[in-house]
């Protein structure tokens, strides 16, 4: 997982493989850059290869598709996917486990 400085995030949150969080939206040289970070609420889940850019924030129990591209803030409880992503109310759907996986 790559981070950026100042980056939160919180409490019981998964978050896939190759998970980039940005320092900055436009790379350049500049001798007064501050970096920002990205801010990940609580009970978040974060797909694979998902990267969300410098000063957005994940609201809590949002849901990230794997590829994603977050430039924007994520309202809590949402569920976002694509590039660039968009909320999405139709994709997360909960499964059902067929009798040889119930104990």
């Amino acid at each position: 997982m790559l981070h950026s400085p100042g980056t939160v995030i919180g409490r019981n949150c998964f978050i896939g493989p190759r998970f980039t969080a940005t320092n900055h939206r436009v790379p350049e040289i500049d001798p007064n850059f501050v970096p920002e970070g990205v801010i990940v609420e609580d009970d978040v889940i974060i797909g694979a290869c998902v990267t969300v850019l410098a000063g957005v924030t994940i609201g809590k129990g949002a849901k990230i598709g794997m590829g994603a591209v977050i430039l924007n803030d994520v309202p809590a409880g949402s569920v976002v996917v694509g590039f660039p992503a968009q909320e999405r109310d139709d994709v997360w759907q909960p499964t059902t486990l067929g009798p040889a996986y119930s104990h």
